[in-house]
Parts: structure tokens; C-alpha cells; sequence
């Protein structure tokens, strides 16, 4: 009777899916592979999708990660093969997590306790911090969630059947502000995001860095698409005035016409993304803080 009581606990865990989307970091993704083998929750499906690595990413998950369900595209599809991932996954929640970053061992089981205690939840954002603070975590004291507008991508926990909803993550953003576009749905449809600080997800620094051009360039492209595509025209006129001035000023001031290319290349795509315009409820715009100034900084 006690074994029979116990399978039917065990079969009561939800199924999640890890889903990380890679390129070029295969010592990082290992170490994270690695990482969730610690893991205090058992019910997992974890899913790669390698955006056609050259670093032999793929030999190190067909000899090494077996277990893993992998999946190798034939090109660089950006945030497009995070999409692939989650509509391959299975598992009634999905858990994102960036090639460098990977859970506290607790944290998929206090992830499930929160998406079981409320319906209307369709995002645990996790607390992402550096593993230099392992140790101190092992005393962490307990915060109140707060609501959130927005997630990172390094760590957090997606509702499945809110991605059927309102979409996924847009393909045309390739990188960068991928996180925000999908929240403005989430929250226009009536769902939360909240921010548990005990809910832990650890970054690492990559030895494999990112262009800062690059950076700089995808966060202002979509920068513009985003406003084009959610803000209610009376107030999308100043914003676009300000980004506009602010592109030159920074320009100037940083000696770069990175800022002024992606201003270019999103204006001539925006007769797309003017076509897909949402209409976002006032009391989601009211909550919602783009981070307009913060995109001139990467550059740096």
C-alpha cells in the first residue's frame, strides 16, 4: 500500500521542460547540462536547441547528454530556435534557461508549487543572480513575489498552454527584447508575471562573449518595433521623438552609427510589424516600463 501511495505522489509532479537555445558556448552549456542532473525535481524532459554551433556543441551533446533531446538547426535562427524548442516540449511548464545560467536545486520544485497555487500565474520570473553568491544563498531570507512586467530568459518558468494563447516569442526580434514583447501579451490577456526572490536561477560570465555592435544594434531595432507594435498612437509619437533624439545623441557621443543603421533597418521593416499592432490595455501600459534609455548603453 505505502509503494502504491508513493507512485501516485510521484505521478502527480507535472512534467517540465527545460528548454535552452545554444551557439558557440559549449563549455557553458555543459556546465549547465551538468548542473541540472542536481536538480531536487525529477519530472524533467530537457530540451537543446543548437542554432547551428561550429564548436562542437553537437558532438559534445550526441556523445556526452544522450538523455538530452536535442536539436540541431541548419542555420542561426536566433530566438526562432527557442520557439522550435518550446513547441517541441511536452511538459505542462516549460522552464527557459540561457546556455550559462541553470536552477537552484530547489528552485523547479518551488516553481511547480507556484504555478499550482494560482491559475492566473503565467510567468515565475526567477531571481537570477551570480554563482559567486552560492554560499550566502544557503541563508537567503524569504521576500515577499512582487508583479513583474518583464522576465529574463536566463530563468524562468512558463505556463505552456499561456504560449498556445497569445504566441511566442517574435522571430523577426532574432535577439534582444524577446522577453518584453512576449509579456505585454501575457499580461494583456489577463495573466501575472511575478518575481519570486527565492525562486534562484544562477548566470555565469561566459568566456564566450557577444559583440557589443551586435547588442547595441538588435536593442534598438527592436526597441522601435516594439513601441510600433503596442504603444496606442497618442502616446506613440513622443516616444518615437525621444528614441529618435536619443539615437542621434548617442551616436555622436559614442562616435558609432550602429544606433542610426538600426533606427534605418527598423523603420523599412515596419510596415510588418505595424500589420500585427496589438491593442494593449490601459492598466497593462500604466505597469509596463520599456527601458528606453538603458539600450544607448551597450555600446559603451
Amino acid at each position: 500500500m505505502a509503494v502504491n501511495h508513493l507512485c501516485k505522489l510521484v505521478t502527480m509532479d507535472p512534467l517540465v521542460s527545460v528548454v535552452i537555445t545554444t551557439w558557440n558556448r559549449k563549455e557553458d552549456l555543459r556546465g549547465t547540462l551538468l548542473q541540472l542532473k542536481n536538480q531536487d525535481y525529477n519530472n524533467l524532459e530537457i530540451i537543446v536547441v543548437d542554432n547551428n554551433s561550429n564548436d562542437g556543441t553537437r558532438g559534445l551533446l550526441e556523445e556526452g547528454f544522450k538523455e538530452v533531446r536535442s536539436i540541431f538547426l541548419p542555420e542561426n535562427l536566433g530566438v526562432e530556435g527557442t520557439n522550435i524548442g518550446m513547441k517541441e516540449a511536452r511538459g505542462e511548464h516549460i522552464l527557459l534557461l540561457d546556455n550559462d545560467s541553470f536552477p537552484k536545486e530547489d528552485a523547479i520544485v518551488k516553481m511547480v508549487r507556484v504555478f499550482k497555487s494560482d491559475p492566473k500565474i503565467g510567468i515565475v520570473a526567477f531571481n537570477i543572480r551570480s554563482p559567486i553568491y552560492r554560499r550566502e544563498d544557503k541563508e537567503y531570507t524569504v521576500q515577499d513575489p512582487q508583479s513583474a512586467y518583464g522576465f529574463s530568459g536566463g530563468g524562468a518558468g512558463i505556463r505552456r498552454t499561456i504560449l498556445e494563447e497569445v504566441g511566442y516569442f517574435p522571430k523577426e526580434f532574432f535577439l534582444y527584447l524577446c522577453e518584453q514583447d512576449l509579456s505585454l501579451r501575457v499580461l494583456n490577456a489577463g495573466y501575472e508575471i511575478v518575481h519570486y526572490p527565492d525562486i534562484i536561477a544562477y548566470h555565469r560570465t561566459s568566456g564566450v562573449s557577444r559583440a557589443r555592435r551586435e547588442i547595441a544594434y538588435y536593442y534598438t531595432r527592436n526597441l522601435v518595433w516594439i513601441l510600433l507594435k503596442y504603444y496606442p498612437f497618442n502616446r506613440l509619437s513622443p516616444k518615437m521623438i525621444e528614441l529618435i533624439y536619443m539615437v542621434f545623441y548617442a551616436s555622436l557621443e559614442q562616435r558609432t552609427f550602429v544606433y542610426l543603421k538600426a533606427l534605418l533597418d527598423a523603420l523599412k521593416g515596419s510596415g510588418k510589424i505595424l500589420s500585427s499592432r496589438v491593442k494593449i490595455k490601459e492598466e497593462v501600459l500604466r505597469r509596463v516600463r520599456i527601458p528606453t534609455r538603458l539600450v544607448f548603453t551597450h555600446y559603451r
